[in-house]
């Protein structure tokens, strides 16, 4: 008994290749040819908001670490998640 009728030949001819695929250059009226302008972000995007501040928490008990970015610290914010011990605050 053979199993040529369970394992399936692949034809050799219809396999795609798996090159990637070069990006199509754009063409002015004037005939000449435009890249497309990768999306450069301002310094003005990148800056934090200001008014928050990075809180940096770690619990002493099961080395927790939580970063928080707000302005005003919570008890709820302080308390931690695993083993609910009130977490310290790296300077």
């Amino acid at each position: 008994m053979s199993l040529d009728k369970w394992l399936k030949k692949e034809p050799t001819s219809s396999k795609k290749s798996k090159k990637p695929e070069k990006k199509k250059e754009q063409k002015d009226p004037n005939g000449q040819e435009t890249k497309e302008k990768e999306v450069v972000p301002t310094p003005q995007s990148q800056a934090p908001i200001k008014g928050l501040k990075k809180h940096i928490f770690y619990c002493s008990r099961c080395k927790y670490q939580k970063i928080i970015r707000k302005s005003k610290i919570n008890e709820k914010d302080k308390t931690c998640p695993k083993c609910k011990n009130i977490m310290k605050e790296k300077p």
